[in-house]
């Protein structure tokens, strides 16, 4: 049973919050039983779908508020049960992923929080007296990636572990496959990448994460892109990618591509007990697993060629 405990630190007497928003990234056809289940448990409604995800039929994203009123743990408890009989039913080759968010008055209900030994995550809305290299500015919006989630924090943990050992000294050059809100490529930069390329599809995730690099001075170092990665020339020396299981399978082969010789890959986003067909698939083409990380039920892969 996965937990998600209120942050209890954030909140005052002006700031509970009103909603506790979920975002679910699962299978397209999942979806009406997923607005059933919340139909059925809570007073909410269904905020939005999107129209196109990471990969069509593959991986799109839901998201739902839940009143603060109606005991927003015991839904989630629900939820979580109820997400684990949808994959075991339909056998689901990935687990679906699970975000929240607390909310009031329409902002995150958040403070600044120490996301790594190196950086602060600093909501847009603070001020703060920190270093500017050690601060990573967000809006978050309603997009994955504000550095709570354990695979995006097993990224910054490796960004920060090759950082120790010098390879950040040559300004590599970066390629952020699925930015969500930038701040993988916003860390990369401030250890001191060279140029890096930011992509996402969806629009709404792209504007944020283009509004959260502009946030932190870095417009001339990241550009942010909805260019399929397909599509996308050249190649990198360091490649970031935290993606749901099912999309970094899809995407292995144009990942691979695209990673220099002595390059490293950095992959999250999966579950540990997904870690041994991941790395199977990635050493498959011509990389070689350098570490692999845990967190919990998640897992990060650091890869070279």
């Amino acid at each position: 049973m996965t937990e998600y405990p209120v942050p209890i630190e954030f909140f005052n007497e002006d700031k509970v919050p009103d909603w506790l928003e979920v975002t679910i990234i699962a299978p397209a056809h999942l979806f009406p039983l997923l607005e059933k289940f919340f139909h059925l448990n809570t007073r909410c409604g269904v905020v939005r779908y999107s129209e196109q995800g990471l990969i069509s039929d593959c991986a799109q994203t839901f998201v739902a508020r839940i009143p603060y009123s109606t005991d927003p743990d015991d839904v989630l408890k629900k939820l979580d049960a109820y997400l684990g009989l949808l994959e075991d039913k339909y056998y689901l080759d990935t687990s679906i992923f699970l975000e929240t968010r607390y909310i009031h008055n329409g902002r995150d209900v958040f403070t600044a929080f120490q996301v790594s030994p190196r950086f602060t995550v600093i909501p847009k809305w603070e001020d703060t007296s920190l270093p500017d290299d050690t601060v990573i500015r967000l809006n978050p919006g309603r997009v994955f990636g504000t550095g709570q989630h354990p695979s995006t924090l097993l990224c910054l943990r490796v960004l920060e572990e090759i950082e120790d050992k010098g390879f950040f000294a040559d300004s590599p050059t970066v390629l952020d496959v699925g930015t969500g809100t930038g701040i993988l490529s916003i860390a990369a930069a401030k250890l001191g990448s060279g140029a890096v390329l930011a992509l996402e599809v969806d629009e709404e995730a792209a504007g944020i994460a283009g509004e959260n690099v502009f946030l932190n001075r870095l417009e001339h170092r990241i550009e942010v892109s909805l260019t399929p990665l397909s599509e996308i020339e050249g190649s990198f020396r360091l490649i970031t990618a935290n993606l749901t299981a099912s999309v970094a399978l899809y995407l292995a082969d144009d990942i691979c591509r695209r990673l220099m010789p002595d390059g490293f890959l950095i992959l999250s986003g999966i579950r540990h007990a997904q870690s041994e067909a991941m790395v199977a698939r990635y050493t498959g083409r011509n990389l070689k697993l350098v570490k692999l990380y845990k967190d919990g039920s998640w897992a990060g892969c650091l890869f070279t060629r």
